[in-house]
């Protein structure tokens, strides 16, 4: 999700707002696929601090809520669910990750980590496309990051921050002790996972790096979100938390191409209901809330693809109506992830919205498959995907 809540959140009126809470007053146009790929323009006020927080938080749900009714939140049909058994790991330091593993154990591995707000059941419909079969070659395995979805959350979530998940998904790897594997990132997933992936840069054979940030995001409004989130958001809000997971299923629908059933909207929004989900709550905001102070995940994330991934295999895979990070929409950010990797190749997923593994998860599986096939590894593929 990264920046939605800064893009499209505060889409108010200077009329309405300006007058009542004075601020500066943000003009940020961005495509809407839903309407034609027409522009439109959102404002917003930066000075917060004049901004009484609860009816900021009910301002946020309104205006989520009228955005996806105007615009319908998608354009086609929703698809059918898949189920995957549960499994769970415990970590030495007492944390319990969820994943799904699924596919031929003796396959090439494919690890897939994904970012905020999700869990690895965004990557369900992938890992049906490419581990779905008896007689597939890849073995898949996504993980739940802590303090979302399934897996533990630590306390009260203050714990949790980037770095932290860093060190939790290393320890993952390590104790799964998982090896040769194509490294498959999104959104947060994308700092987190790299991350972790050049500490152990020996197990990982390639990088698969769907709409993400590799690079810091210290400037426009996603760093107006994450110091926002630190000033107001850092200590417990009990309307927030009550409010919470409608505004998990709002975002959820608006970064959707396809429709989400509800029980997929369950599955996303129930981690962070009750009194359980409050800490899940705290540690999803900690993501935003202290990411300027482990600012230094960028800089070791860089030095590690300079020492140990320059000349790897790697590959972008991007959805092309993303309204925070498609190319058109940050191309700034865009760039300096080309730049980090300059041998990797981009493929565009037509229609493919933020979370585009909902979306176009066979267009996904198709392009992980081909480059698979086509960059060296020490595992050769025979090509045998068939996308009906």
């Amino acid at each position: 999700m990264l920046e939605a809540i800064a893009e499209t959140v505060m889409n108010v009126s200077n009329k309405e707002v300006g007058s009542k809470y004075p601020g500066t007053l943000a003009q940020t146009p961005f495509k809407d696929q839903r309407n034609n790929g027409a522009a439109f323009t959102a404002s917003y006020t930066l000075d917060l601090q004049r901004y009484p927080l609860p009816e900021m938080v009910l301002k946020v749900a309104a205006v989520f809520l009228l955005i996806c009714w105007l615009t319908g939140c998608s354009q086609e049909g929703p698809r059918n669910d898949i189920a995957f058994t549960d499994h769970f790991l415990n970590l030495p330091n007492g944390s319990r990750i969820h994943y799904y593993e699924e596919g031929n154990p003796q396959g090439k591995l494919l690890l897939l980590v994904h970012g905020y707000p999700t869990s690895a059941y965004l990557y369900r419909h992938i890992i049906q496309a490419l581990c779905g079969t008896g007689d597939t070659q890849f073995h898949c395995i996504a993980m739940t990051h802590i303090g979302f979805g399934k897996s533990s959350c630590p306390g009260d979530g203050s714990a949790v921050s980037p770095l932290f998940l860093v060190d939790q998904l290393q320890a993952f790897i390590e104790t799964k002790q998982l090896k040769n594997m194509a490294l498959i990132v999104h959104d947060w997933g994308g700092p987190i996972g790299v991350t972790a992936g050049m500490r152990v840069a020996d197990r990982l054979s390639h990088l698969i790096v769907l709409n993400t940030i590799l690079t810091p995001p210290w400037s426009g409004s996603l760093d107006w979100l994450m110091d926002f989130t630190r000033r107001h958001l850092a200590e417990p809000q009990p309307l927030l938390e009550m409010a919470y997971p409608s505004i998990i299923r709002i975002v959820m629908r608006y970064l959707t191409t396809v429709p989400l059933s509800d029980v997929a909207l369950a599955v996303y929004s129930s981690p962070f209901e009750n009194n359980e989900g409050k800490c899940r709550v705290h540690a999803s905001l900690n993501m935003f809330a202290k990411a300027r102070l482990d600012g230094r995940l960028f800089e070791e994330l860089a030095d590690g693809i300079a020492q140990r991934w320059v000349d790897k295999p790697a590959v972008f895979i991007w959805g092309t109506e993303d309204p925070i990070l498609s190319i058109d929409s940050d191309p700034e950010s865009f760039a300096r992830n080309q730049a980090l990797l300059p041998q990797a190749e981009t493929r565009m997923i037509e229609g493919g919205n933020h979370f585009l593994q909902e979306d176009r998860p066979v267009e996904i599986a198709m392009e992980i498959r081909h480059f698979l096939e086509h960059e060296p590894s020490q595992q050769n593929l025979t090509p045998t995907f068939d996308p009906k």
